[in-house]
């Protein structure tokens, strides 16, 4: 089977269970597209296969943080987010919610952190409380998680750049869960990112779901941990 076909098939099934990429523009513009969530009413059946196999988790965080926040949307204004967060926590912050973690070097390889035990929240006054407060609330607009359907949408397109075999259309649409899954809780801006690096670095080689989900894990590198160490002081005071 010829390449294209086989990546004819993975749109077939993409246009089946995953909304419309479509630019925004477009779609004010009155362009065809498929419905998405918000738009289908009724039974549950009319829910996209991917998010009744993994569940609802996504919607529900993505629903509860974006009533209170706008999701970053791209890797620059996540770094200036980033940035705001690293000021409000300089200092004798930083060493504070850095007390369990150790600096590692190996050898011809970029240093990392690790956790070497656990985490005893600090005793914050008020001023430390504020600046964790802004903090975290930069941090959580970072943090928001893409939501599945749009996960397999991105995976879908990343992989019509490589080879695509010929498999029934139940094995591809399995395959895509598993990318669903596997990155389940990444932010939309960290796993485009991780796409593109992808797609710079290794023009010909097929990426997997660990592999981008590798990449992700670098880009946010702390960021996660460091927010839940926030939370967890403001929560004992």
């Amino acid at each position: 089977m010829h390449e294209g076909q086989g990546s004819r098939k993975l749109g077939t099934l993409l246009n089946k269970i995953s909304p419309s990429l479509e630019p925004e523009e477009q779609r004010k513009k009155g362009s065809p597209s498929l419905p998405t969530n918000s738009e289908t009413t009724g039974s549950e059946s009319q829910e996209p296969e991917v998010s009744r196999r993994i569940g609802r988790r996504h919607g529900e965080i993505v629903s509860a943080k974006s009533s209170q926040m706008v999701p970053v949307k791209s890797h620059e204004e996540a770094r200036r987010a980033l940035d705001r967060a690293r000021i409000c926590l300089r200092g004798q912050l930083a060493r504070q919610l850095a007390s369990n973690e150790d600096q590692r070097y190996p050898n011809d390889a970029p240093s990392y952190t690790v956790e070497i035990g656990p985490f005893i929240p600090p005793q914050w006054g008020p001023q430390e409380a504020r600046a964790g407060r802004e903090a975290l609330r930069e941090l959580e607009g970072c943090l928001i998680p893409a939501e599945p359907d749009w996960i397999v949408g991105r995976a879908a397109t990343l992989l019509s750049h490589y080879y695509t075999p010929d498999l029934p259309a139940s094995i591809v649409e399995a395959a895509l869960v598993d990318w669903a899954s596997l990155l389940d809780g990444v932010p939309k801006w960290a796993l485009e990112r991780a796409c593109m690096e992808w797609l710079s670095r290794e023009p010909r080689k097929r990426p997997g779901p660990g592999d981008v989900k590798n990449l992700t894990d670098v880009i946010l590198g702390r960021w996660p941990r460091l927010a839940e160490k926030i939370k967890t002081t403001l929560q004992a005071i």
